[in-house]
């Protein structure tokens, strides 16, 4: 199936509206307007800006105390790698 990002589908999804940053996270938005999927087949969404987006997942590792590699990985794949062996301690 591959990653929800990379589908067509999800790409031409309209991204208008307000993000509900503010309303959930407090503080100012700022940047474009994301879409975050809260399922794995997309069908539930929230309308959040890039600053917002960023803070969600930032609580959500927080939250469930996964640590996020910060070295730079040639391919997505090997940061992934580097993150299980991270969070595997």
């Amino acid at each position: 199936m591959g990653r929800i990002y990379d589908r067509s589908d999800w790409r031409q999804l309209a991204r208008d509206g307000e993000c509900v940053g503010p309303e959930l996270l407090g503080g100012a938005c700022s940047g474009l307007p994301h879409l975050h999927h809260l399922d794995e087949e997309g069908e539930r969404l929230l309308l959040l800006c890039a600053r917002h987006h960023a803070a969600l997942h930032g609580t959500r590792r927080r939250l469930e105390r996964r640590r996020v590699c910060r070295h730079k990985h040639f391919t997505l794949e090997a940061k992934h790698q580097c993150e299980r062996r991270l969070n595997a301690a």
